[in-house]
């Protein structure tokens, strides 16, 4: 496979980006699960306004409740809990449930 990166074609070339990759791919995953959450979660699929001011404004908004969320989510969870990041421990938990009416169990 042949790419042209950088301006310089061949294997070498597919060699330092995947090595690039590999030492920040730990990084880029916290970061493309947050954009991720935030497009899911808190519409920012599209922006709701037009202009960089309005635009900002809505993406600084939706940080604000992205950490308000994951504050509760670390402040009202057992400290067992607390070596997960907040998303992850939210999800661990949702798969765990009985279902709705757990409460009515036995």
């Amino acid at each position: 496979m042949q790419a042209g990166m950088w301006g310089r074609p061949g294997d070498d070339t597919l060699r330092k980006l995947r090595r690039w990759n590999y030492a920040i791919h730990r990084i880029r995953c916290r970061i493309e699960e947050i954009f991720g959450t935030w497009k899911r979660s808190y519409g920012l699929r599209r922006m709701r306004w037009r202009g960089l001011a309005k635009t900002t404004l809505q993406v600084h908004l939706t940080a604000f409740a992205y950490n308000l969320r994951c504050s509760l989510t670390l402040l009202t969870s057992p400290p067992h809990e607390l070596s997960r990041s907040p998303t992850q421990s939210t999800r661990h938990r949702a798969r765990n449930r009985a279902g709705p009416f757990r409460w009515f169990s036995a």
